[in-house]
């Protein structure tokens, strides 16, 4: 959703070095993507996206894809 209006777009690993900076490591396999845009780049790691969405849904939580939030509660 952010890449509508920040005008951003994904890369790959092969391409971090091209766009982000020459000298990252090539051998780093802990990101599967990265978003960049004309101000900065947001990594992305699956494995801690993956693992938080497994903790909320065995904790009850409901994962919903692009969605906007618009209120979070916290229980008691």
């Amino acid at each position: 959703a952010s890449m509508a209006w920040s005008n951003a777009y994904m890369i790959e690993p092969k391409e971090f070095s091209k766009h982000i900076s020459p000298y990252i490591n090539p051998n780093l396999i802990k990101y599967k993507s990265a978003l960049v845009t004309k101000d900065c780049w947001q990594a992305t790691p699956g494995k801690v996206v993956d693992l938080i969405r497994m903790i909320g849904i065995k904790n009850g939580g409901e994962v919903l894809e692009d969605c906007k939030l618009v209120d979070v509660q916290k229980g008691r």
